[in-house]
């Protein structure tokens, strides 16, 4: 049967994505405002004010080859607005002769400087190993950006719900939202999602969205205030989440992460209150979490590179995930009680495909296919607090598939502009 609520989300994927570069590749002066764009970011800065208008500033993804030229102000600034994620080196050119390079990280939503300082007797390379970090007075979003590197450097949960709680001002949900996000004390429904530009929340009830496998993120901004008007239908916060492309270097990675229950601490168990009122449960077990079971296996793997060096692109990465536990009522249950035992297991598979065209410095084509599927098994058995033990008195069984179309069943083969997903439970 159908639910309206689902089970934590129902929209599975967005898949397509076209870029077309005059709008994105385009040389802007910086005494312009123009509006930024949710999936690509800003590099701007100062060139030697005395012989600006001797110099030009190419600006080079390292990772695709792609090159934008700008031309700075008589004052000596540049701004190059529409910059997709990546490392770019930052070439000053005197004519057709490079003077002096930069290397800097361009981030969505967010600029970036790449200055060169004056010097009178002659410009030199400048490395840059460590400066203080700047006031980026570019953007008016309150929030974090966060790279890949940094989340794989960081200890935390493989999710975007993880990255979400590194920004200030976040919290996990309590209550029906199943720990759900919240911003800045909204409601867990009130947040907006976007991976590549698009919006991936569960439109019917807001909580929910469609996740990515870990390894697939290039930038993940959190939003939780200032953002402008590209980001509807949110008066909570924003999770705007840009994908990792292929480059000009082959590159394949796996990895395969488990939890056993077996080194696992074992739970302290929970005792009724000594108040002396009630002699026959005082300082009496009241749930033995020592039965208490978790279990977890995550795999994932990516693969990218050049179909066409300089050109065509391909990105591909896919995470599995099980997990298993198994936890105790209190000992107010009797054997047959559905709250005795409570027993459950997940399945998730996550995958990205991307592909990225270069027709030239100025056209951009993109295309991204998005697939989370969720399938979970919960179950309910009697526990004897007189063998601490569970038996096989079975009180339900209840079965979740949250994923793509035909009632779970998948999508149609071959369907890759847009997936849309249902919520579907059995009750046995």
């Amino acid at each position: 049967m159908k639910t309206a609520n689902g089970f934590k989300k129902n929209i599975v994927a967005h898949a397509i994505s076209v870029v077309f570069g005059t709008a994105a590749f385009v040389s802007l002066m910086p005494t312009v405002s123009y509006a930024q764009s949710n999936t690509t970011g800003t590099i701007y800065g100062q060139v030697p004010v005395s012989t600006a208008s001797q110099y030009s500033v190419i600006l080079e993804n390292l990772g695709t080859g792609t090159e934008r030229k700008i031309t700075p102000d008589a004052s000596g600034k540049y701004q190059a607005t529409s910059m997709p994620p990546g490392h770019y080196k930052v070439r000053l050119m005197n004519a057709d002769k490079e003077e002096t390079t930069l290397e800097v990280e361009a981030v969505i939503g967010s600029g970036v400087e790449a200055s060169f300082v004056e010097n009178k007797d002659k410009v030199q390379t400048v490395v840059i190993t460590s400066k203080p970090r700047g006031v980026d007075v570019s953007t008016t979003n309150n929030g974090a950006v966060f790279t890949a590197k940094q989340l794989d450097n960081l200890p935390m949960g493989q999710s975007t719900g993880s990255i979400i709680l590194l920004a200030p001002g976040t919290n996990a949900s309590v209550g029906n939202y199943s720990a759900a996000p919240s911003f800045g004390g909204a409601g867990a429904s009130e947040n907006a999602y976007y991976i590549n530009g698009f919006p991936v929340v569960n439109g019917r009830s807001g909580i929910g969205f469609t996740d990515l496998p870990f390894g697939a993120i290039q930038n993940a901004q959190i939003l939780t205030g200032g953002y402008g008007a590209e980001f509807g239908n949110s008066t909570g916060g924003v999770s705007n989440i840009t994908t990792k492309s292929g480059t000009n270097t082959w590159e394949v990675g796996a990895k395969y992460e488990y939890t056993p229950e077996s080194l696992r601490a074992k739970p302290l168990d929970t005792y009724y209150p000594n108040t002396g009122a009630n002699p026959l449960t005082d300082g009496k077990l009241y749930r033995y979490n020592q039965s208490n079971t978790s279990d977890s296996h995550l795999s994932a793997a990516y693969l990218g590179g050049p179909l066409i060096k300089d050109k065509l692109f391909l990105f591909g990465a896919v995470q599995d995930t099980h997990s298993s536990s198994g936890y105790v009522g209190s000992t107010s249950a009797n054997p047959t009680s559905p709250g005795g035992w409570g027993q459950s297991s997940s399945d998730t598979l996550r995958y990205l495909v991307k592909l990225d065209f270069n027709l030239n410095d100025d056209n951009h084509f993109e295309y991204t296919r998005i697939y989370d599927g969720v399938k979970a098994n919960s179950q309910s058995y009697g526990y004897n607090y007189a063998t601490l033990s569970r038996n096989n008195v079975q009180s339900s069984n209840i079965n979740y598939v949250n994923c793509c179309e035909n009632n779970g069943q998948g999508a149609d083969p071959g369907a890759a502009d847009n997936i849309f997903g249902s919520s579907d439970f059995s009750v046995g």
